[in-house]
Parts: structure tokens; sequence; C-alpha cells
């Protein structure tokens, strides 16, 4: 996965959180909850692949 699908992913994430929290229904709790564990792992996706690419760079010559 790029850089680029990870901040599609977050910004999808982000979109649907906002759609389903302005359900009234409480059976949205779970929901808004797994995508708030969703975004998360976005984000320490991009940060695992900001390192990694930082890393990389620090090897080439």
């Amino acid at each position: 996965m790029t850089m680029n699908e990870l901040r599609a992913l977050n910004t999808h994430l982000e979109i649907l959180g906002k759609n389903v929290s302005e359900k009234e229904d409480n059976g949205f709790d779970n929901t808004i909850q797994e995508i708030g564990i969703l975004k998360n792992e976005v984000h320490m996706m991009q940060k695992e692949f900001s390192e990694a690419n930082q890393n990389a760079k620090s090897f080439t010559v």
C-alpha cells in the first residue's frame, strides 16, 4: 500500500465516521468505535511507511 492509498483510506474513514455519527440510532456506537480503531491503524501504517522511507533514504548513496 502506498502513502497516497493510506491517505485516501484515512480520508474515506473520516467521511464514513462523520456520516455514521450523524445517525441518531445507538446501534451505530460500535461502528463509530470500529472506524476510530481503523483510523488509528491507518495512522500507524502511515508512520511506519514514513519511517521505512526515511531508513531507505539513509541507505542510498
